[in-house]
């Protein structure tokens, strides 16, 4: 079965979409990505991981956003406007369980040109993809820092 990143590259290409495949050691801010790319903030984007329940409902979910780097989540909203009854960020104690690293993070104030809010969906990488998600937070998280580590080991 092809992997969901080569099923990417294929629509992309498809569609002839112009893109560049960027390799660099990890990172931790969209500031520091965007030195590497040689380009600003607002050209790259962030994933984010967020648990919560969503109204009626016991089980507690997972899901992944991804938004461009200089955005921010306005939890409230997207809250209301997909039906959650809470959401909050995956801790730094579930990233640290799975990963075993100590993660190097630092909480902030709003910076100026933040916008309020921002919603995302996946709805089109369901349809032009056929992908959803099916991992919870422990199999999301172990898997990008397998990745992550892949990438460095082979980009060396």
């Amino acid at each position: 079965m092809p992997s969901l990143y080569s099923k990417i590259k294929k629509t992309l290409d498809s569609k002839k979409i112009n893109y560049n495949e960027l390799r660099h050691e990890a990172v931790f801010t969209s500031e520091e990505a965007a030195k590497i790319r040689g380009g600003n903030p607002e050209e790259g984007a962030k994933a984010l991981i967020f648990s919560g329940k969503r109204s009626g409902q016991n089980e507690k979910i997972f899901l992944q956003l991804v938004i461009q780097g200089t955005k921010r989540v306005d939890k409230e909203k997207f809250k209301a406007r997909f039906g959650f009854e809470n959401l909050k960020m995956a801790s730094s104690e579930d990233v640290e369980k799975v990963s075993g690293v100590k993660l190097n993070y630092k909480i902030v104030e709003r910076r100026a040109g933040d916008v309020s809010q921002i919603f995302s969906d996946c709805e089109l990488a369901n349809k032009e993809l056929g992908w959803k998600a099916k991992l919870g937070l422990d199999e999301m998280l172990s898997s990008s820092w397998k990745w992550e580590n892949y990438i460095n080991k082979t980009t060396k």
